[in-house]
């Protein structure tokens, strides 16, 4: 009994398929790796983007505290506060811890410090500002 035997190669055989599939799935996972990177990195920049308006706006409304030679605003005493600050960040909430130190330089002249703390993945961020304010 004679077998035919096709001499044409059209087609994949089954190694060329599963070495193909394999290579596609590898593809496939590295790149939702790197959309889950780049998500964290989104994520993260947020928070500490928010930190800084969350610091910026702190000062501002210090800065804005009514201050001359007879009086002070009580916000404006030297000391350290601490407050913390819940805020919304695309479809959770996240809470910001802000430290302000107020210390006296000198007659009239006064050092403001703002720093802004958060959590993200363990370990805990934290953005610092600084300026210096004078009598109106």
């Amino acid at each position: 009994m004679a077998h035919s035997v096709k001499l044409d190669n059209k087609g994949m055989s089954l190694l060329e398929v599963m070495i193909a599939s394999v290579f596609l799935m590898v593809v496939s996972l590295a790149l939702v790796q790197t959309s889950l990177l780049g998500f964290q990195e989104n994520l993260r920049n947020s928070l500490r983007e928010e930190a800084v308006r969350i610091a910026d706006q702190t000062i501002g409304d210090l800065r804005a505290r009514a201050w001359t030679q007879t009086f002070i605003d009580p916000l404006l005493n030297p000391g350290v506060t601490t407050a913390t600050m819940t805020r919304n960040l695309r479809s959770f909430q996240k809470d910001f811890s802000v430290t302000t130190t107020i210390t006296d330089l000198s007659t009239g002249i006064k050092q403001i410090t703002v720093k802004v703390d958060w959590t993200y993945k363990g370990p805990t961020f934290s953005h610092s500002t600084t300026v210096i304010v004078g009598k109106k």
